[in-house]
């Protein structure tokens, strides 16, 4: 989780400083990242926000945006056995990154030997999203503090780092 942290920092420090840009407060940017753990959700929320779009039309493409997840925890769901709480901690953190690190990785051989569960360990998944989580939500800080030390026209630009993660 920590490399997929790492590479999320940037890119939720642009979302932070993109979302006070656009006039929201410290504490709505935060709570954004907080509620709504998807980056391109949230950088198209601001976009959104900032031309003026109604509240059920960001909520609106944000469904639509993030569709994929649904798809991915469907698949992922096969590689675990956990109850409806951990199932949906694990959904919430389900992101194009963390999904690839889950899904490729190799259930735990039992020390005893013998043939190696199909199952991953809820621990191992929820410490991957979760470290995930937290880069996101230090990025997003940081973004809210650095804020005001940049100049304008860098504020501006931040949107092209959303694309620049996936390169």
């Amino acid at each position: 989780g920590l490399p997929i942290a790492i590479g999320y920092f940037p890119s939720a420090l642009a979302y932070g400083v993109m979302a006070l840009a656009a006039g929201l407060t410290p504490r709505q940017t935060l709570l954004i990242s907080v509620l709504v753990f998807s980056g391109a959700g949230q950088f198209m929320a601001v976009n959104l926000l900032s031309g003026g779009a109604p509240p059920v039309a960001i909520i609106t493409a944000n469904l639509v945006v993030n569709l994929r997840y649904f798809v991915m925890s469907a698949s992922f769901s096969r590689r675990l056995r956990v109850n409806r709480l951990l199932a949906a901690l694990i959904g919430f953190g389900v992101t194009d990154e963390t999904f690839v690190m889950n899904y490729l990785a190799y259930p735990e051989t039992p020390a005893s030997g013998g043939n190696p569960s199909p199952f991953l360990p809820a621990s191992y998944v929820l410490g991957v999203n979760g470290i995930a989580y937290s880069g996101w939500i230090l990025g997003t800080y940081a973004g809210i503090l650095f804020a005001d030390m940049l100049p304008d026209g860098f504020s501006a630009g931040m949107g092209i780092i959303l694309y620049a993660m996936f390169i």
